[in-house]
């Protein structure tokens, strides 16, 4: 009879060691949520304050013809990572200063849409469009870009040397592809939401903004210890050339946008940002630089300026 081989004391510990970082895994992830709620609740009691409830028709009128915002979203709403609860650094915090308006911001960075869309977080948001204290009338919404990037950008993109280098060809189609058609469907679902929400009170409407990011640069820059989120998956998969690596960025980021247009009608708006940011206006391989946000949140104003001409004045 054969015998069993000897169990290595490495080989018998492997599982107990798989199973504390697991344990550690989840105790993480337990600890960004508790932090992401009570971000979203000092948020939404700050911006409760600064929405008082309007007393009298007269002012009942006037804030009837106010834009009330909702934000939800990635990091390009809510950074910079580390930063402070209500810092200065992101598209919202830019937009609001330029609008003079509060927006409520329930964007937690790191987020992909499937989270955003998920059970609790959906309740969380149909619960806000639904309260007709804060009655909102637009929604802005970031998000697709986690969903792509990060460990997983490799299974994007093919090997260099079976596409003969030419970085038009670089992405995996079937495999990408397929992770678009999960992102569409929570766009979709999302519309719907609002779709059904908006119907139950008459004449009322609630104006999506949508946006695909800007053309990242996959330089290997982190931001405060996490990414980088792309280099490390080209420089896999042989694409380490600077001018072709940002080209199989762009064929990504564009396919990215290309199903997002395909969403847009007049209450569901895509922000043209792709194409807005120069070489020195990135912070890292994923996120605008202060300036480069205030760039991104003028290209919103001006999208919603150009559907609310009455409220919001051109900008100078």
């Amino acid at each position: 009879m054969a015998r069993k081989p000897a169990r290595t004391a490495a080989s018998s510990n492997k599982p107990v060691q798989q199973s504390v970082a697991a344990r550690k895994a989840q105790a993480r992830r337990l600890k960004a949520k508790e932090h992401a709620n009570k971000q979203r609740a000092l948020r939404t009691a700050a911006f409760k304050k600064a929405t008082p409830k309007p007393r009298g028709r007269a002012a009942l009128e006037s804030f009837s013809a106010q834009l009330r915002i909702l934000a939800e979203g990635d990091s390009w709403f809510d950074f910079p990572l580390g930063g402070g609860l209500f810092s200065n650094g992101d598209v919202i915090a830019k937009l609001a200063n330029l609008l003079d308006l509060p927006i409520l911001n329930l964007a937690v960075r790191g987020e992909e849409v499937r989270d955003m869309l998920g059970v609790e977080q959906r309740a969380r948001l149909e619960k806000h469009l639904s309260d007709p204290r804060l009655n909102f009338n637009v929604l802005l919404f970031s998000g697709g870009g986690n969903d792509i990037v990060g460990e997983h950008f490799v299974l994007w993109v093919k090997d260099r040397n079976s596409v003969q280098g030419d970085p038009r060809r670089a992405i995996n189609d079937p495999v990408f592809e397929a992770m678009l058609d999960v992102i569409q469907a929570g766009y979709e679902q999302l519309i719907a939401i609002r779709d059904r929400i908006a119907a139950q009170t008459p004449g009322r409407s609630i104006t999506i903004f949508l946006h695909a990011y800007d053309f990242a640069r996959p330089t290997g820059k982190d931001v405060c210890g996490i990414g980088p989120w792309l280099k490390p998956s080209l420089e896999y998969r042989g694409w380490t050339d600077r001018a072709e690596a940002n080209e199989v960025v762009r064929q990504a980021l564009s396919r990215f946008r290309a199903r997002l247009a395909m969403l847009a009608r007049p209450d569901v708006i895509l922000v043209p940002t792709q194409g807005t940011l120069a070489d020195n206006e990135w912070n890292d391989e994923l996120h605008p630089s202060e300036r480069g946000f205030k760039k991104i949140a003028e290209v919103f104003y001006d999208a919603m300026q150009a559907k609310f001409p009455d409220q919001l004045p051109v900008r100078s």
